[in-house]
Parts: C-alpha cells; sequence; structure tokens
C-alpha cells in the first residue's frame, strides 16, 4: 500500500473518534511506519472474551464493558503482568505518584503506574525525577462514568471539577505526558506535554466489538501494544510519535500561516479584478489611509473566516441542515471543490459564493435562526455576536457599500469570484494536500496564523516589481534598473534585507542586467532569495497591480507569537504572589477583582493564559463554596443582571457553557485589560479571548472596555492632565473638573461590570455612555502631547502648547467646532503616527480606586536606540526622555515598559515581562532594572538566557518583579537571597566604582564619524577621497602632510599581521575652524563631504555640539594619545566583528 492509502486509514479512525486536542497526526502516524491493520477479527475475538455483554445478564441498555482492565492488557494488547503496577498496593510508589491538594484538601491519585524498565533500587529513589521511572499513569473509574462531567455528588469537601481536569493536574504535578482513563465502557488515551495544551482520544468499547469498528480497534493496538509501549527503538515508542505528531502539528501551523498571507493577497487580487468590473466607487485606493482601510477590511474577512473554520470544527456553531448545507464556511468550501473539478475553466467567471459568505457574517453579527414549526423538527438559532469582528459598517467596500448600512436597502456585492472564494479557502483548509482540522488547533495556533498577516501596507505597484526573501519587500525591478550598477546590490540589502551573496557571476550579472527579466534571472539563481522554488514559481507584480508590502515596525522586530510554553509559567508566577496575599482560600469576589494588563498586547496570548488560569482560580473558590448551580437543575433563570454573580449565594451555569468557561467568560470580562498602538491588534486580541470564551448560544464576551487602542508610552498622568503640561510643576492648576469628569466615567465602567453576561446591549451603552464622556478630558491631554511633538526644541514646543491652549478655550467659548480643535489632534494620530494613552482616564476604576494594576504581563517590543528612532514619529525618544527621569537615551525600548509597568502598578503589585538579554546591561539596565530596584521595586524570578521555542537564533530574558519586597527570588531556577539589576545573585544595583590604580589604562579610541575624511581607495560608497588625491595636494602643498595620517582601524588590526594601513584621515585635533583654515585644500574636503551630513544630525547634545564642530572628529580622545606616545607596545581591541579579538 501507498503512504496515502495509510494516510486514508489514519484520517478514517480519526474521523469516528474526533480527538480532542492534539494527540496522534496522520503525517506523523506514516512518518513512523505505525500502520493500521483492517484484518483484526482475531483481536475483536480477544476483546470479547474480556467483556460482560446483554447475554451475561447485562439489560440490552447497558453497554458491554470490560471485566478487568489488567488481564485486557495481558490477553490484547501483550503486557506483562510486571509492566502494570498497582499503586494502591505498593506504600513506596504510592507517595511518589500522589498529588495532594492542600486548597481542597483532596488527594489526586493513580490506580496503576507503568514502570520504564528499569531497576527497581532506581524505581524507589526519591531523587530520580518521575519521566525516568514512570512511563505512563492509568486511572480507574466506575462503570460509565463521563469523564468530562462534574461529579454528581455536591459536597464542601474536595475537588469537583470533571476527572478529565482532575487527571491532567494528576500528570502535570508528577512530571508525566501520558496517562490512560479507563472506566470499563471506555479507554481515553491522554496526552499532557509539559508547557502545552492536553489532548485526548476516546477509545469506545463497544464500538470496537464491531465489524464497522475494526479499524479503531486496530488503532488502539497500534498504540497500546507492547512493542508501542515498550519498543526498544525509542524512535518508534508512543511518547516519539506524541512528540513527532506536536512537531508536524507546529509545521501545519508555520505552513498554515503561509498560506493564510496567500490567501490574503488572493482575496486582495478579486476585489481590485472586481472594482475594475463593475467601476464602483467603494473601492478607493487614493491615499495611504484609504489603502489602509481597504488592508483593515481584507484582513478582516480572513479573520472572520479562520474564526468561523474553528467554531464549526469545535461543534460552536449550529448543526442543522439549514446552516450546514447553505451558511457554513466548511460546506462552501466543499462545493466549490466540487464545482473546480466539473467546472475549472469557468470558475473565474462564476459568481455567488461572495455574497453567501456576506449573508453568513451579518447572520452572525445580528443573530437570528429557524423556529421550528413541528416539535419533533430542530431549531436552529444563533446568538447575535456583536463587535466590530463581523460589524458590516467599518468596511462597507466588503458589500460593496460606501456608508453606513440601511435596513431592507438593495445590496449589490462586489464580483468577487467562485474562483478567487474557492482558492483563499482552498488555503485555509488544505495543508500539505491534506485537508486541515480545525478542532486540532489550539488557541495558540490560531494566534499565530493571525499575527502572520499583521504589520503589512497595501501599496500600488509603478512598474514591475517583484517580492523578496526573507521578509516579502516588494522592490521595483524598474527603479532598480535606473540605479547606478555598482549600488544596486546594497539597494537590495538596505531596502529589503536581500542578500544575494558573494558570488562573482551573480554580482556581475545583477550590475550588467538590461531589463526586468534579466534581473528576475539573477534573483532566481540567487538561493538566498527563492529558496526551493523554481523561475516558473517567481511570479512579477505588474505595474497598477495593488500589493502587500510589510510595514517599517514588521521588518525590524518580525512576528513571533509568544507560545504557551512560556506564557504559562511567567503568568503562573506572576500571578502567584498576588493570589497568595488574598489568604489560602480566596473568596469569588477578590478573584473578580483583580486587575491584569498587558501594556503591548498583540494578538493576546499573555491574556488568553491568564484568562486560563485566573478562571480555574474562580472556579476552585466557587467549588470550595459550593456555589455551582446549572441552570437546568433550578427554578432560577439562566439570566441574571444584578446582582453580580459574586454576590449570590450561587452560582447559576447557563446551560450552554460548563462552569470552567462560565469562569472564563466572567474573569475576560472583568479581569483583562490590554492596549496596543496598533488597532488592528486590538481586535486580534480580542478575537483570541472570544476564541477561549466563545459559548454555543451567548454573544461574545464584551471587552471594548478593557482591550484599547493607543501608545503606552504615550500619555499623561492625572497631575499633568489638570495643569495641562508635560511638566506640571510649570503650570499652575487649569483643569479643577477632571475629577467629577472621571467618577462620571468610572460609575459606567462599573455599571459594565456589574451586568450579566447576556446583557450586552446594556454594557454596550454603558460603553458609548463612558467614552462620549472622555471626549474633553482626552481631547486635553492630546492637545499637551501635539505639543510636544509639533516642536523639536523647548522654547518652541511652549509656544505650541500655549497656542495649543488659546485653542481649546475658543472651543470652550463656543467660537470654534469641536472638529476644528480635534484637527491638531488628527494630524497627531494619522500623520506623525502618534496615538496617546492616557492611562487614568481610559481605566479609572483601576487608578481611582486601587491606585493601579495588580499585575502586568507581556512580551514588549525590542528596540535598539537606532531603530527606535527611525521607527517613531520625530521627537518620540526625548518623549520617553521626559515621561521617564534619569534614562539614557541609548535604552532599548523595553526598558521603558519596565518602567511604565512599574509605575502603573499599585503597592506589591507584580509584573511578569520577556526583554532582551540586554535589560541587565549597560544603559538598558540603568533605565529600567537599576531604577525599579532603587524605588522599592524586587526581583523576584529570572532567566537570563531562555532561548526562544524553534528559534535558536533568539535569546530572551525572562524577568518578573515585584512594587514591593517579596521573600523568596529565583534566579534561572535556582533558590537565591538576592537578584540585582544586573540579573546577579550578589552585588548592588549601581555600576562599580572606577578603581583609582586603573585610572589611564584604558580607553575608547576616537570616532571620526565622518568618512568624508579619510583618504581610501577601497571605499566602495565613494565618500573617501582618492589616495591619489591625497598625493596630488601634499605635491602642491607639502604643508598639507601636517594634518594628513595613517589611519588604523579595526579592520586593520584583525586583517593584517603587521597592522598594515591603506587609509589616510585629516585630522584637525582640536582646533579652531580659523586654525583649521590654515590648511584650505584640505578644509574644503571636509567642508564638502562631511559638513552637509553633520547639519543633518539631530537636535540633541551630541548632534548640536558636532554641527557646531563640524570640521572635527565626533569624538577625539587626546588622553590616549598622551598615555601611550612613549610606549612601544600596547594592547588593542577591535570592536569591528561579532567577538571581540
Amino acid at each position: 500500500m501507498s503512504d496515502q492509502s495509510y494516510l486514508r486509514d489514519h484520517k478514517e479512525w480519526l474521523g469516528y473518534l474526533q480527538p480532542v486536542g492534539l494527540v496522534v497526526s496522520p503525517p506523523a502516524l506514516v512518518r513512523l511506519q505505525a500502520i493500521v491493520q483492517r484484518n483484526v477479527a482475531p483481536q475483536q475475538t480477544i476483546l470479547r472474551s474480556n467483556l460482560h455483554t446483554p447475554e451475561e445478564g447485562l439489560s440490552l441498555s447497558e453497554r458491554p464493558h470490560i471485566r478487568d482492565f489488567a488481564t485486557l492488557t495481558q490477553t490484547l494488547l501483550h503486557w506483562r503482568p510486571e509492566d502494570l503496577i498497582h499503586i494502591d498496593q505498593e506504600d513506596s510508589f504510592r507517595e511518589q505518584l500522589q498529588v495532594y491538594l492542600p486548597e481542597y484538601n483532596h488527594t489526586l491519585s493513580p490506580t496503576y503506574a507503568v514502570p520504564h524498565d528499569v531497576e527497581e533500587d532506581i524505581l524507589n529513589d526519591p531523587h530520580t525525577p518521575n519521566d525516568e521511572k514512570w512511563m505512563m499513569l492509568i486511572q480507574e473509574h466506575t462503570i460509565g462514568t463521563d469523564f468530562d462531567a462534574l461529579p454528581p455528588a455536591r459536597s464542601t469537601k474536595g475537588w469537583h471539577v470533571p476527572p478529565q481536569a482532575q487527571f491532567e493536574r494528576l500528570l502535570r504535578e508528577t512530571g508525566l505526558s501520558l496517562g490512560l482513563m479507563y472506566n470499563a465502557t471506555d479507554i481515553r488515551l491522554v496526552y499532557a506535554p509539559r508547557g502545552e495544551n492536553a489532548g485526548h482520544i476516546t477509545f469506545p468499547i463497544d464500538a470496537m466489538t464491531e465489524v464497522s469498528g475494526r479499524l479503531i480497534l486496530s488503532a488502539f493496538c497500534m498504540l497500546l501494544s507492547e512493542s508501542r509501549i515498550f519498543a526498544t527503538n525509542e524512535e518508534r515508542s508512543l511518547l516519539a510519535l506524541l512528540r513527532e505528531s506536536r512537531k508536524y502539528q507546529a509545521e501545519v501551523s508555520n505552513l498554515l500561516s503561509e498560506q493564510v498571507l496567500q490567501a490574503l493577497l488572493e482575496l486582495l487580487r478579486g476585489f481590485q479584478t472586481a472594482h475594475e468590473l463593475q467601476k464602483g466607487q467603494w473601492f478607493i485606493t487614493t491615499t495611504e489611509e484609504d489603502r489602509q482601510h481597504i488592508y483593515g477590511g481584507l484582513l478582516t474577512t480572513l479573520l472572520r473566516l479562520v474564526f468561523l473554520l474553528y467554531a464549526e470544527d469545535r461543534g460552536l456553531m449550529p448543526t442543522h441542515s439549514v446552516y450546514v448545507n447553505y451558511y457554513s464556511v466548511s460546506g462552501l468550501f466543499d462545493r466549490l471543490r466540487e464545482d473546480m473539478g466539473r467546472h475549472p475553466d469557468t470558475m473565474d467567471r462564476r459568481y455567488g459564493a461572495w455574497a453567501q459568505l456576506l449573508s453568513l457574517f451579518r447572520l452572525v453579527y445580528h443573530g437570528g435562526g429557524l423556529v421550528a414549526q413541528d416539535q419533533a423538527k430542530q431549531e436552529m438559532r444563533l446568538p447575535p455576536r456583536h463587535g466590530q469582528l463581523f460589524d458590516p459598517d467599518p468596511y462597507p467596500f466588503l458589500e460593496g457599500r460606501i456608508g453606513t448600512s440601511v435596513k431592507g436597502e438593495r445590496l449589490i456585492p462586489p464580483r468577487i469570484s467562485d474562483g478567487v472564494l474557492y482558492r483563499i479557502l482552498d488555503k485555509l483548509l488544505v495543508v500539505g494536500g491534506e485537508r486541515l482540522s480545525y478542532r486540532a488547533l489550539d488557541v495558540e495556533n490560531i494566534g499565530s496564523v493571525y499575527e502572520s498577516m499583521m504589520g503589512y501596507t497595501i501599496e500600488l505597484a509603478t512598474g514591475t516589481s517583484i517580492a523578496l526573501k526573507p521578509e516579502r519587500v516588494v522592490v521595483n525591478l524598474e527603479a532598480l534598473l535606473e540605479l547606478d550598477a555598482k549600488k544596486r546590490k546594497a539597494y537590495l540589502k538596505n531596502t529589503a534585507n536581500c542578500d544575494i551573496g558573494t558570488s562573482k557571476t551573480t554580482n556581475k550579472d545583477l550590475e550588467e542586467a538590461k531589463d526586468a527579466e534579466q534581473l528576475l534571472d539573477v534573483l532566481h539563481t540567487s538561493k538566498r532569495v527563492f529558496k526551493n522554488s523554481n523561475k516558473e514559481a517567481v511570479h512579477p507584480i505588474p505595474a497598477g497591480t495593488l500589493y502587500l508590502q510589510p510595514g517599517e515596525e514588521r521588518r525590524r522586530s518580525g512576528s513571533h507569537y509568544t507560545p504557551k510554553s512560556m506564557t504559562e509559567p511567567i503568568v503562573e508566577k506572576t500571578l502567584r504572589p498576588i493570589l497568595a496575599a488574598l489568604g489560602p482560600s480566596p473568596t469569588p469576589e477578590q478573584i473578580l477583582s483583580l486587575k491584569i494588563c498587558d501594556p503591548a498586547m498583540g494578538s493576546g496570548a499573555f491574556l488568553v493564559e491568564t484568562c486560563r488560569q485566573l478562571a480555574q482560580h474562580l472556579l476552585d473558590a466557587w467549588e470550595r463554596r459550593d456555589m455551582l448551580r446549572t441552570a437546568s437543575s433550578t427554578d432560577l433563570p439562566a439570566v441574571q443582571s444584578a446582582p453580580p454573580p459574586e454576590a449570590q449565594a450561587v452560582v447559576i451555569v447557563p446551560s450552554d457553557e460548563d462552569p470552567l468557561l462560565h469562569a472564563r467568560r466572567l474573569v475576560a470580562q472583568r479581569c483583562l485589560y490590554g492596549v496596543d498602538r496598533n488597532p488592528f491588534a486590538v481586535n486580534l486580541a480580542k478575537l483570541s479571548l472570544w476564541l477561549v470564551t466563545l459559548a454555543k448560544a451567548h454573544s461574545f464576551a464584551f471587552l471594548d472596555h478593557a482591550l484599547k487602542h493607543g501608545d503606552s508610552l504615550v500619555g499623561l498622568d492625572v497631575s499633568q492632565l489638570t495643569r495641562f503640561h508635560w511638566s506640571p510643576q510649570k503650570n499652575a492648576p487649569l483643569l479643577a473638573g477632571l475629577e467629577e469628569e472621571l467618577q462620571n466615567v468610572q460609575e459606567k465602567r462599573f455599571g459594565i461590570h456589574a451586568l450579566g453576561d447576556e446583557d450586552e446591549t446594556k454594557k454596550r451603552r454603558l460603553w458609548r455612555e463612558a467614552e462620549d464622556a472622555l471626549l474633553e478630558p482626552r481631547l486635553r491631554g492630546d492637545l499637551v502631547i501635539a505639543a510636544f511633538f509639533s516642536e523639536q526644541k523647548k522654547k518652541q514646543r511652549q509656544e505650541a502648547l500655549e497656542g495649543f491652549e488659546r485653542l481649546y478655550r475658543r472651543w470652550k467659548n463656543g467660537d470654534i467646532t469641536y472638529n476644528e480643535c480635534y484637527d491638531v489632534v488628527r494630524q497627531l494620530r494619522q500623520e506623525k503616527k502618534v496615538t496617546p494613552f492616557h492611562w487614568p482616564l481610559e481605566f479609572p476604576e483601576v487608578f481611582r480606586t486601587q491606585g493601579g494594576f495588580d499585575a502586568f504581563v507581556g512580551n514588549p517590543p525590542f528596540a535598539g536606540k537606532n531603530n527606535l528612532i527611525n521607527g517613531n514619529a520625530e521627537g518620540y525618544l526625548d518623549w520617553l526622555k521626559t515621561l521617564h527621569k534619569k534614562t539614557h537615551g541609548n535604552a532599548d525600548l523595553v526598558a521603558h515598559f519596565f518602567r511604565r509597568t512599574f509605575d502603573l502598578l499599585r503597592k506589591n503589585g507584580t509584573a511578569g515581562l520577556i526583554a532582551t538579554n540586554t535589560i541587565a546591561q549597560g544603559d538598558t539596565r540603568t533605565t529600567g532594572l537599576r531604577w525599579i530596584c532603587t524605588h522599592g521595586g524586587t526581583i523576584y524570578d529570572a532567566e537570563r538566557r531562555y532561548k526562544w521555542p524553534n528559534l535558536a537564533a533568539v535569546i530572551v530574558s525572562i524577568v518578573l518583579f515585584r512594587k514591593g519586597d517579596i521573600e523568596e527570588k529565583y534566579l534561572d531556577g535556582r533558590r537565591v537571597d538576592e537578584i540585582t539589576a544586573f540579573l546577579f545573585h550578589a552585588g548592588g544595583h549601581e555600576n562599580p566604582k572606577t578603581l583609582e590604580a586603573n585610572a589611564g589604562k584604558s580607553y575608547i579610541g576616537s570616532y571620526v564619524l565622518g568618512m568624508g575624511f579619510t583618504f581610501d581607495d577601497t571605499d566602495k560608497k565613494e565618500v573617501a577621497t582618492p589616495i591619489e588625491e591625497m598625493h596630488r595636494l601634499i605635491e602642491e602643498n607639502p604643508h598639507n602632510q601636517e594634518r594628513i595620517f595613517p589611519y588604523i582601524g579595526g579592520s586593520e588590526v584583525n586583517t593584517s599581521p603587521t597592522h598594515a594601513h591603506h587609509r589616510y584621515v585629516i585630522n584637525f585635533g582640536e582646533m579652531t575652524e580659523e586654525e583649521a583654515r590654515q590648511w584650505p585644500d584640505l578644509m574644503d574636503i571636509v567642508e564638502t563631504k562631511v559638513k552637509p551630513d553633520r547639519m543633518k544630525l539631530a537636535d540633541n547634545a551630541d548632534g548640536r555640539r558636532r554641527k557646531k564642530h563640524w570640521w572635527l572628529w565626533g569624538r577625539y580622545t587626546p588622553a590616549l594619545f598622551h598615555a601611550i606616545k612613549d610606549l612601544d607596545r600596547v594592547l588593542v581591541c577591535p570592536r569591528v566583528s561579532q567577538y571581540a579579538s
């Protein structure tokens, strides 16, 4: 049989069993030669011999069940008796594998354990890790126990969660990842690897006794037989199969991310074609703002499709035949694929699929369904799911409209062909030739797929263009041809980060290319550009075509979705001190009062994990107080608006939710906050939380009040807002009414929290009222920020502020409209790309009630000084230095996030953040951790060098700190007494004092900072002057030789054993301009080649000094020259390579 046949068999039995989460994947099974056999009649006979059956006295309603599990493993699976150790009969093993939960007075324990093939003394050794002694745990339950239902008995004792949740906790606490659950009628294989979501697959005993279930029985034996469990070749073992399946799933996620981006481009092309056909006014791409609007609409469409595919596969959308046949995305793809097989030549001239999707989007947003006239028939009902994701009005062009929709209006949708929709859905549903199951994908997988589409802009090709790897930057080939041939390679590198290599032939061909076709040939031959592709796979973009261009921020930082293996421990450690402070048995009200924020939330990975963990703690609190009731088990209605859940004697869990899901929905709406300066990221984070809180019959969890768009680092505090100044001590109080305004906003936001889960309409009304109440105070704050960024000098900024204050007063007096006053802010937000975020205004219930957040978690962006300056508005670095006193302009951006979160924490609040490993070094340390540690903060956990999963080149630091003291501290997993700002276990936070004995022994060399000073024949940038010209100047005027010196830099030290020089440099030392003019020939060179660049330097202290003294080197070190003038040898450490030499 072929691999394709084996794949089909695996898909068949997996399709029957419908695993939850990821357990095994068909490609991984085939890759490791795990094959199912259809001829298993002998095995069925053995299985039946192990069962109680109706013929033996059971009623026909009872399912056949196993007499004895141990006997089954020996007769059917060929295990040895010693392979199954009964834990209750072995006291020493029981202590190793039982887990006591003091908070519930409850003990988790397996029934059996399967040991590795090791000596008994190793099994009894308490110091040997469990995963080196034990292979799996097995837990036996009473006949027919529902693994996923709450225990029927209700008591204030014990831990009342489903058996599946208890077993997963047991596996994780004991350090094992593999287990079996058994209830005589079903056997469930559970895989719960550390730091990842668990998955499980259930084998029903009765199905395996039937002819139609032989493939299921074969798969059961394939996975659990002696030859698989105890395989001598570990690469063929069950654990290897499970690990390989997870690796394959990561590959699937990466491939899906790639394909989703291709689908986005396909949709863009489809809309451009439809616009050209219909000549409508709904698709405007004239300005950058227009194109970003188009990008937002297309991105939203892809998000909708991926969300719906996930919800459909998870059974969270209707299963009614009307939905399945006429609305579902999966059903639409099946029909389009069938049409493609029948009419491949006409698919791009067939229409209708897009209109169906638009109808589905409207149905999801507004809700609706069918009411069954006959009680025997099934109803179809969808709750309204409001929120921007499915709102038809933010992007009316998707429906062929220009403005707001009117109920009942006739729409002529864009003519997006069925071929376009087929290709898009094919990219979303078929990976590597296999149909993708979204059921097997976690929210984290979906989040990484979403994030792959972020950070692009839509551009219009003005000439034949091509997208280049590694960053998909589109380069205009015609513009490339117009460049000087010698500059083409540098242009590709600087513009697209595309290095065509060092091949002399390739570089020569690039320089000699005369047209776009020849350039394409060169780019194709360079393997660094197009890996694993042929020439036909390279599609030039014709002039006049819209394309996706990665934005500057994406090019600088890329896109790394923080995986669960990182978020889970960081969130757990961040919450631990907060929860401990609530006491051993926190109340539901205490847990729901916690406020946790991600200041740069991206697509919401940290918020999703926080939601999971806090919800579990909330559920535990409910359980301890026996508060849980289901809607069907009480006469109380399922919908409760007031009082809030924590004030009720019982918590009513709606019939379409389980208790944990209900807890997640409450936590998401009351405890979680997030900010991001990318508006699409805000929608993405909402979507991630909607996925983890989605209930079949409920609207989306309301999150608009808590997840907001803005720059976490640009905003004012209350003092600055009331005094209308970024330095409030300089202005007397101006705006005395702010407290009353914030009280009004806070009451409305408290009202949102108090409403029940069903009152989405009331929540949205209160949210809009709160936002309206913020218009005036937000405008005042934005005007202050606008004044700061409108000028670059202190005096001019103050003058701008005074002008904006007069503008504000004119609006208050009624002399101008709000829009006329807001124009200043609009320019700040749209042209300068600065989106202020005033924390006390946006979240008044956090700061006015409790003085700050309980915790921050996140992975804030990294950016060194140059990227920070180039990637932000002019004046951004000045603002950060104004915001955070005693900070250094050379600090990485992440240090400012550390400072910002520290300032926004309440007393004893905590933060867990990811940073570059420079967080404990140099100016970044001084700006961030040093300040925190010397102003009441304590680092209580840190990992100095953490390798990002699946990205070997990315090394980060993980730092957790508290605004206050804390006793226990851990550095790289080891208990220590102290963690300093250097992320060291001893010493202080300040820079070590310079030893007087070492004074005058080491120096940093001079910085020329202007290659126009040099004479160099090897300068490819042609800035330096040719050495021949130097000789001519000396020959004509020997006086010139007095100021020309051999130039020995780091590269000469590294490349020449004798440090031979090939460059010369003009050096005026510390002369005045008048003195330097005594060498007019040399001053002419410097004035021509250095001064213009010096005049472009930033308006800061260094820039102003270097502009003023443009004829001098950027940094001159006479002390160094004095120290070495009488020495025969000196030690030099060049800094021109990756490592010191």
